[in-house]
């Protein structure tokens, strides 16, 4: 991503050396574009480290079902924090 904004930032000096301000306003565009999705990019979610074995049975679920593997982590995560809550979940009787 750093190579296209350095590209950006080349195509916005070259255009205004050039005399053409119309294509230094594209490369501005595309500069602030690609600084936004980099930005989105990177506060969408926390990255986690999962054990080798987990991410391994991971992937291989992710294989058998067809299911993607960002659902079955998501799926997996929000059972496990129930059951911290206390909430029963779908493979357990509640108790009492």
């Amino acid at each position: 991503m750093a190579a296209a904004l350095l590209v950006a930032l080349v195509g916005v000096v070259d255009a205004l050396r050039g005399g053409e301000p119309d294509l230094a306003v594209l490369f501005v565009l595309l500069g602030t574009a690609l600084t936004w999705l980099v930005a989105e990019a990177s506060t969408r979610r926390p990255l986690v480290g999962v054990r080798a074995d987990l991410a391994r049975w991971i992937d291989e679920h992710s294989a058998l079902t067809g299911e993607p593997a960002e659902r079955i982590v998501d799926r997996a995560v929000a059972d496990h924090r129930a059951r911290l809550d206390g909430a029963p979940n779908e493979h357990q009787e509640p108790v009492g």
